[in-house]
């Protein structure tokens, strides 16, 4: 592998201009930091800039940047970073092999300082193993609500190092999607359970309006998310994160589908339901009032369980009053 050149002058890299959500993005302290909301807020255009920004910054660092398939993150971040890498010039020259060169083979961009981007991708939850043991300053995860929370959650646990690099973990989301209700309960809902902690958590919405360049160079995209379905016009379009809550139910409403906890009467029939799925074991536990409605008072979803684990799990979490 050849390592890029060092530089002898004033190299000038143009990141471009980012307006100001774009900017809390980047100098964003916390530890998991989303950005997104509506399309057309400019989510990749900054993830692009703030791993190269960080990888100048920290000599050395260790940055991941993932998506769901590789083919997404070639056309999408890798062929657009190293243009930008490209377009850097020295004493008015091309200079770009003088800051970092680009490793196929490894899907790795090696800068001058010591610091290395990896490009990564998770097709299936087995995938993961492969990134068990690695060890990360930096985590980007594109489109996060393409992901489960186990994998977000293993992934995190890989961002670790000894050195003074401040570690972080950083998504783009648009609602939506398998990951949708995780994304949404952390960052949009803050909505914490157990040891996780609000302080570690931030959310930065973006829409189209905040996204000038877009608005000046492609003005009939608001148009465009404006023909899109209601729920999806909803979300697309304004970042509504309860526009999708009933992606699968379009006719369910929060307003007149959920309620406050109430102590369940003792007369009301319960049972419980399960789908023991190949990649999320689900069960919901109900109870029937006196009019026939159906009320959904417990649920518990977990992938990567075995049969037995699912089995000791449901039976743990059902009271012993409640079993049959």
């Amino acid at each position: 592998m050849r390592k890029p050149n060092k530089p002898t002058g004033e190299i000038k890299l143009d990141l471009g201009e980012l307006y100001e959500k774009q900017w809390q993005f980047i100098e964003s302290k916390t530890r998991y930091t989303a950005y997104g909301g509506a399309r057309g807020g400019g989510k990749t255009h900054v993830l692009i800039r703030a791993a190269i920004k960080g990888a100048l910054e920290y000599p050395g660092i260790k940055i991941l940047i993932m998506r769901r398939t590789y083919p997404e993150l070639e056309m999408t971040i890798i062929q657009p970073m190293n243009k930008l890498i490209n377009s850097a010039t020295v004493d008015g020259r091309p200079c770009g092999d003088m800051i970092a060169s680009y490793n196929g083979t490894m899907r790795m961009l090696f800068f001058s300082n010591g610091s290395a981007i990896k490009f990564g991708h998770l097709q299936s939850s087995n995938a993961i193993t492969e990134y068990q043991g690695q060890e990360y300053d930096w985590i980007f995860m594109d489109e996060a609500t393409h992901f489960l929370e186990y994998e977000f959650r293993t992934m995190g646990a890989t961002l670790r190092g000894v050195n003074d690099i401040p570690k972080h973990f950083y998504l783009t989301c648009n609602p939506g999607g398998v990951g949708h209700q995780w994304v949404k309960r952390l960052f949009v809902s803050r909505e914490y359970e157990g040891i996780e902690d609000g302080k570690d958590y931030a959310f930065i919405p973006a829409t189209v309006e905040d996204n000038e360049a877009l608005l000046k160079s492609s003005p009939e995209y608001i148009q465009m998310l404006d023909t899109l379905p209601e729920d999806i016009r909803a979300a697309h379009r304004y970042g509504d994160w309860d526009a999708m809550a009933g992606q699968y139910f379009s006719e369910f409403n929060k307003e007149l589908h959920t309620c406050k906890p109430f102590l369940i009467p003792a007369e009301w029939p319960k049972y419980r339901a399960f789908d023991y799925g190949l990649d999320m074991f689900a069960c919901y536990w109900f109870a029937i009032d006196f009019q026939d409605r159906v009320w959904v008072y417990r649920e518990y979803c977990e992938p990567g369980l075995i049969v037995s684990e699912a089995a000791e799990a449901m039976r743990r979490l059902t009271p012993p009053e409640e079993h049959m």
